[in-house]
């Protein structure tokens, strides 16, 4: 690859964006936001609002224990 390329690649995607995460608190926002939608959709699969909470949860956790995590090492410190 010449160095006076595009950054861009062949299908157009900068691999060199930068990536913006959305916070623990819009996430949260988000799935209660699906939650409503589908509530007001007929015929939803109650399958999804099991998965919908499954998801709800394991994010709950993985925030939960990365805190958990960066308390324990400003303390180790």
């Amino acid at each position: 690859m010449n160095c006076d390329e595009d950054e861009d690649d062949k299908d157009g995607n900068d691999h060199d964006a930068e990536i913006n995460k959305p916070s623990y608190d819009e996430i949260l926002k988000s799935f209660e936001t699906i939650r409503r939608g589908l509530q007001f959709e007929e015929n939803t699969p109650e399958g999804v609002f099991g998965a919908l909470q499954r998801g709800e949860a394991y994010y709950e956790r993985k925030h939960f224990f990365k805190q958990k995590t960066q308390a324990k090492l400003t303390d180790f410190m």
